[in-house]
């Protein structure tokens, strides 16, 4: 009534007319437009306009918990006496010797493994075969390029050409997975080669 200005009213109906007639929403024929109304209160209401709050309560309401009970949960709670428990537990753990661990460096790329299939020609076939594997000391790729790590792309200034670095990275694999395609067919086939001269 205060925030609108409009007299008393008896129900929500006479209220929302009483609310039409002030703010001008009338249908035809001169009906206050009830929905309009109570539209105009809900977009109020939800947008901070009108203000609500309660009396705060007369009496006090009283606890049920009572100091005794309080106290007992202090002993349970005790902060100082759990810290000295988890003390004494940790003294009592066996002492070992911290293993070295080396952190995975997403941005090195997996050796492509090449190996070579040396297949026995002796004209009999025991099924035995021989694999050398080229990379066995080398660690890494020769080509530590074609992988782009994330540390490259936070460093880049402003992220400008992040998406041009992305593409040249993808195509870089790419060109990567087809010579790597090649590879194993070609040693698939001097494996099929190897067996039918056997």
């Amino acid at each position: 009534m205060l925030h609108y200005n409009i007299p008393e009213f008896d129900d929500c109906d006479s209220f929302l007319a009483l609310l039409a007639k002030r703010s001008g929403r009338m249908k035809k024929g001169g009906r206050p437009d009830l929905n309009a109304a109570a539209k105009q209160v809900l977009n109020d209401w939800n947008s901070g306009k009108l203000h609500y709050f309660t009396e705060p309560p007369e009496q006090q309401i009283v606890s049920e918990f009572q100091p005794e009970l309080v106290s007992e949960f202090v002993k349970e709670f005790d902060l100082d006496n759990l810290e000295e428990n988890i003390r004494v537990l940790v003294d009592s753990l066996p002492d070992q010797r911290m293993v070295s661990v080396s952190a995975y460096d997403a941005s090195l790329p997996i050796s492509d493994g090449n190996m070579e299939v040396n297949i026995n020609e002796s004209g009999m076939n025991d099924g035995e075969m021989e694999v050398d594997d080229q990379n066995k000391n080398n660690k890494f790729c020769e080509d530590k390029t074609a992988f782009v790590s994330p540390e490259v792309l936070k460093n880049t200034d402003g992220n400008a050409q992040v998406g041009k670095v992305m593409k040249q990275a993808l195509k870089k694999r790419k060109k990567q997975q087809r010579k790597m395609v090649k590879k194993t067919e070609n040693l698939a086939d001097k494996l099929f080669t190897g067996m039918e001269l056997s």
